[in-house]
């Protein structure tokens, strides 16, 4: 099988729980290729480092991730984008 990946799209969601500060946000990913078809992996998260003001994503840790890899430079790259629409998400709204 051979398919060409056209598009990443991420999707965040907000997580607010008192048992878990270091849990900010629960991340998506969908992988769209030239067909127009999606596959979408899920439980990826965005967690507050301890170590300095940042943040840092941890990918899905279910059996079907046991096998997971990615280059380096790539995996840099997706985790930068998530962290960057995570901030996005939490910028407050303001209506005047």
């Amino acid at each position: 099988m051979q398919t060409n990946i056209k598009e990443i799209r991420i999707k965040v969601k907000i997580i607010d729980d008192i048992n878990y500060p270091d849990v900010k946000a629960q991340a998506f990913l969908s992988f769209l290729d030239e067909h127009e078809r999606t596959m979408t992996f899920s439980g990826f998260t965005v967690r507050k480092s301890k170590f300095n003001e940042g943040y840092y994503v941890t990918p899905p840790s279910n059996k079907l991730f046991k096998f997971f890899r990615s280059e380096k430079s790539w995996w840099k790259e997706i985790e930068k984008e998530i962290i960057r629409d995570y901030e996005k998400a939490t910028i407050p709204i303001i209506e005047e």
